[in-house]
């Protein structure tokens, strides 16, 4: 697989899997039917104790398999990055899907722009029967002005134009020797902070307005479902903006990285608001005045004098608005009562 020219891309696709025997091969699939064939694939089979790599080992050489005992996401994505051959490393999530034109129209937009360290689509989240893309099409469109490229990533993730999430991410293998690869103690935000890292050298990221790849909703194993509710304390998201503006400030791009980072922590706060986490909305304010403006942090005290108040009122406008089908965005939905039950099940954990 190794060439002499520099601008050749080789293209190896990196799959992290731990118990996923249901939808391995659909993900697989999806990478043998692009239009552009990939030069390898990579499965990390992370500690799986179910028939995960049985499905894998079906494709036979068109599938290269490596295990590992348990270690978590980053650490499997890292491994494969490591064994990885080519000089282009993608990634797919074992319960999401390319559609087939992906790698084709991410490869030429490379080729076009050999400055490129890096690229992206939008994409679909699919739940149940629903389907909706993440970025609004037209917005990306109009932001794009004609290019492949947009500018600045976090620029354009600032103006809701870039919707880039791992499993449309391209990135030349020689990326993670300057910023380093995914952080293995990191249990969320792993792939926001490692896109961060790059921004800071690579301001420039290829994109597509299309969405070209699905990211299913419906697999849920109880540790992330566990991970995902506990996000929505906001505990990691801003351990991650803390850091995150040390790092802006010594890039120096604080005057973008700001907006940036409002634009992340506004609707991070929402979610504390809406889950009745009242000592969280309060603690993010207080950390970070800086990322809103004086209204919405006193509108947010307003709403942190009765949290539970709040959350059932919020939680019935946003079931009321799915009955009517007037929710556009396609979301996992967890109950206020299930939402209490995982806290619980960590706070007791955690004692």
């Amino acid at each position: 697989m190794t060439s002499n020219n520099p601008n050749e891309i080789k293209v190896s696709v990196v799959i992290p899997a731990f118990n996923v025997q249901q939808c391995i091969c659909r993900a697989i699939n999806s990478i043998l039917n692009q239009t552009r064939p990939v030069e390898e694939i990579i499965v990390i089979d992370d500690g799986s104790s179910d028939n995960t790599a049985t499905e894998v080992k079906k494709f036979g050489n068109q599938v290269r398999y490596f295990y590992q005992e348990n270690a978590g996401i980053s650490a499997a994505r890292n491994k494969g990055i490591q064994n990885a051959k080519g000089n282009w490393i993608a990634f797919l999530d074992a319960d999401d899907q390319w559609l087939p034109h992906l790698q084709e129209r991410e490869v030429n937009i490379i080729q076009n722009n050999l400055d490129l360290r890096w690229c992206a689509a939008n994409y679909f989240r699919c739940f149940e029967s629903k389907q909706a893309p993440v970025g609004n099409i037209d917005i990306i469109q109009n932001g794009l002005n004609d290019k492949d490229y947009f500018d600045n990533y976090f620029t354009a993730c600032t103006d809701h134009h870039c919707q880039a999430h791992t499993q449309t991410m391209m990135i030349r293998k020689n990326v993670f020797d300057e910023v380093g690869c995914f952080e293995p103690n990191r249990i969320r935000n792993e792939d926001l902070d490692l896109w961060w890292r790059i921004a800071y050298k690579h301001q420039k990221i290829g994109y597509i307005a299309e969405p070209l790849a699905k990211a299913h909703l419906e697999i849920q194993p109880d540790i992330l479902t566990k991970h995902r509710i506990q996000e929505k304390r906001g505990t990691w998201i801003r351990e991650l903006m803390a850091r995150h503006l040390q790092l802006a400030q010594q890039a120096n791009m604080t005057n973008i990285f700001i907006p940036f980072a409002s634009s992340i922590m506004k609707p991070r706060l929402r979610t504390m608001l809406y889950n009745g986490f009242k000592q969280d909305a309060r603690q993010t304010i207080k950390q970070f005045p800086m990322l809103f403006k004086w209204h919405t942090k006193y509108i947010a005290y307003l709403l942190t004098i009765f949290p539970d108040l709040t959350s059932f009122l919020a939680y019935s406008y946003s079931s009321l608005k799915r009955k009517l089908g007037l929710t556009k965005q396609v979301t996992r939905n967890y109950s206020r009562k299930e939402v209490k039950k995982y806290i619980q099940q960590i706070q007791q954990e955690q004692s």
